[in-house]
């Protein structure tokens, strides 16, 4: 298994280099299906979504304006725009995570630069839960593929930059609930979770994060 593991890994590696998709399909995209001159099916091929870069240009450029992440999930629902996955949009998934390169506003595919190989899966052998394990900047692979740009060089600029001006989660804020409900209790409008929306208080975290509760 280890050994199919590093064939699969190496064949996607090469498939990056060339600029073809060697992992999941970003929003704002689409696979493109194409039959090669033997006959067989060429994959790794993907194009712009029309409608879906609309969305993607207007987050990046509200963001880049000063909107929070919040306001910007909130006005995406209040507008009835499907999230990625269906559903509703989340700050969480406008954001992502910096350091892994994931979320619209950290991925470089937006600018025609689709990057490879950032991370690696590792799984818990007791849970079985996998988590991603950030790779050394020299074993990941980018690509330049001008055709998958949605956004342009200065708007994807401002936003790195806003980005790189707010600190990171410092370490001591990783720690367990500090309430005896957390996680427990749920909206009985909608079912969401409820977090602490100030001191004493719980909220729809839906209404809070979302505007649609």
């Amino acid at each position: 298994l280890k050994d199919l593991a590093a064939k699969t890994l190496r064949g996607q590696i090469g498939r990056a280099r060339n600029g073809y998709a060697a992992g999941g399909i970003p929003y704002g995209y689409e696979v493109v299906r194409k039959i090669g001159d033997d006959g067989e099916l060429v994959r790794g091929h993907r194009r712009v979504v029309p409608d879906e870069a609309v969305i993607v240009r207007r987050i990046f450029e509200e963001f880049a304006g000063g909107r929070s992440t919040v306001a910007i999930a909130k006005g995406l629902n209040a507008d009835g725009v499907p999230a990625p996955r269906g559903g509703q949009w989340n700050p969480s998934t406008i954001q992502g995570h910096r350091g892994r390169g994931v979320g619209l506003l950290s991925n470089p595919i937006y600018v025609g630069r689709p990057v490879f190989n950032r991370h690696a899966f590792v799984r818990d052998p007791d849970s079985g839960t996998r988590h991603a394990r950030a790779k050394d900047a020299s074993e990941w692979i980018e690509a330049d593929v001008p055709a998958l740009a949605i956004v342009d060089e200065a708007v994807w600029q401002r936003v790195q930059d806003r980005i790189a001006a707010t600190p990171a989660k410092r370490p001591e804020h990783h720690r367990r609930p500090k309430r005896l409900f957390s996680g427990l209790i749920e909206c009985g409008i909608c079912g969401s979770k409820l977090t602490i929306a100030y001191e004493g208080r719980y909220g729809c975290a839906a209404a809070r994060l979302k505007g649609t509760c």
